[in-house]
């Protein structure tokens, strides 16, 4: 018995295992369900992040474009009785401030048809325009009137359009975002347009920005524009252009407008100050592409 014992214990230890290739498939099916898992878990972070990078996004349009409402209802003439429009808010604003513009102007000059969505959200014919309404150069400008850099370039906008009327079609849009009175200023150049007085009314409310303290030097510049005191206080009080600046804001936001002024050349973005030299190398680039292209 007691030699017999070594040899059942060499039996036992060639008993087969068990068969190392179905092993190997349910380790790999266990790591390809945790592979899925895992994706799935990645995926779903990503949604979870993205939706809430949209909400903070919704969220921060809301409440910029609320900030506009709540200014446009309380910018009724009354309101231009009791408060200073300018005075000591010009020389401390983060929306607006000179930059460098920097231009590619085979980018910007070229003709590009059909329009692409960019111009087509920018280009509002319905808003005060100057130029030459069937020309392929259109420039935009979003603005605000107590914005002291649109101050500095209106006259240099000026002189271009007058100088290129047959050449280009340049359209005002409003961004009143600087302060409380940036929307009453748009209203009101909004009623000065439905009395055709707007170009007259605009350049007058840059010569006087920082001069604006009372009703009574408002009321001076609306009738030195030639304008109808009654009729635009009228139309002050209806706030019929609410809506109007709240599309050109909303327009603004969703073109990446951040300050005033903010220029959209056939849809190309040009952001601050723009000099003369550069607005004639604009249209001179625009006039040798468009006529290789005839």
């Amino acid at each position: 018995m007691a030699v017999s014992a070594p040899n059942q214990v060499s039996q036992l230890t060639e008993i087969p295992g068990p068969d190392n290739g179905l092993t190997k498939s349910r380790v790999k099916k266990h790591w390809g369900r945790w592979l899925v898992l895992v994706l799935v878990l990645l995926i779903a972070i990503l949604l979870v992040a993205f939706l809430f990078a949209l909400s903070a996004e919704i969220s921060r349009r809301d409440n910029e474009l609320k900030g506009v409402i709540d200014r446009a209802q309380k910018g009724t003439s009354a309101s231009i009785i009791t408060s200073k429009l300018l005075t000591g808010l010009v020389d401390n604003l983060a929306s607006s401030s000179p930059a460098t513009t920097t231009v590619n102007l085979n980018e910007v000059a070229v003709q590009t048809s059909p329009k692409d969505s960019m111009r087509q959200l920018a280009e509002k014919l319905d808003r005060p325009q100057l130029g030459n309404a069937s020309s392929s150069l259109v420039i935009v400008e979003f603005a605000d009137f107590n914005c002291p850099v649109c101050e500095a370039e209106f006259p240099i906008i000026r002189t271009i359009t007058n100088k290129y009327a047959k050449d280009l079609l340049f359209i005002f849009r409003n961004y009143p975002v600087i302060n409380d009175n940036s929307a009453v200023l748009a209203q009101a150049s909004l009623c000065a347009n439905e009395q055709g007085k707007f170009w007259a009314f605009h350049d007058r409310l840059y010569f006087s920005q920082g001069k604006i303290a009372t009703n009574d030097d408002f009321k001076n510049l609306a009738i030195m524009s030639g304008l109808d005191w009654t009729k635009l206080q009228a139309c002050l009080n209806s706030q019929k252009y609410t809506k109007q600046i709240l599309d050109d804001t909303s327009d603004a936001l969703d073109l990446g407008v951040k300050g005033t002024p903010t220029f959209f050349v056939n849809g190309h973005k040009l952001e601050g100050a723009v000099t003369t030299e550069v607005w004639e190398q604009i249209i001179a680039k625009y006039k040798e592409l468009n006529k290789n292209n005839l």
